[in-house]
């Protein structure tokens, strides 16, 4: 008897179970940014906060928003990944390599 990738040929692996059906073939470019610290950077960059800086809470909040942002941005490249892995998995199925 043949076998593919030890298994008998026309078996196949255990099922996959797919919840999430949105698939692609592209892989973005990651968007996520390193949060840095005090003037390291033009994007990203946290504020020390000290005593002057709570007395200012715009400074306090642009902490808080880029902190946020670079959240949204992780959770974009995350279903980014997700939606790639599940293609994968697609094409799997299809060729009858996996379950």
């Amino acid at each position: 008897m043949s076998t593919i990738n030890g298994r008998a040929a026309g078996t196949t692996a255990s099922v996959y179970t797919q919840t999430y059906a949105t698939a692609d073939r592209t892989v973005a470019a990651a968007t996520a940014q390193a949060l840095t610290s005090n003037g390291a950077s033009a994007n990203a960059v946290l504020v020390d906060v000290t005593t002057a800086t709570l007395a200012d809470p715009v400074k306090i909040n642009a902490n808080f928003d880029d902190v946020a942002a670079r959240i949204a941005e992780l959770i974009a490249d995350d279903l980014d990944v997700r939606q790639a892995i599940n293609a994968l998995i697609d094409d799997l199925q299809t060729a009858r390599v996996v379950g």
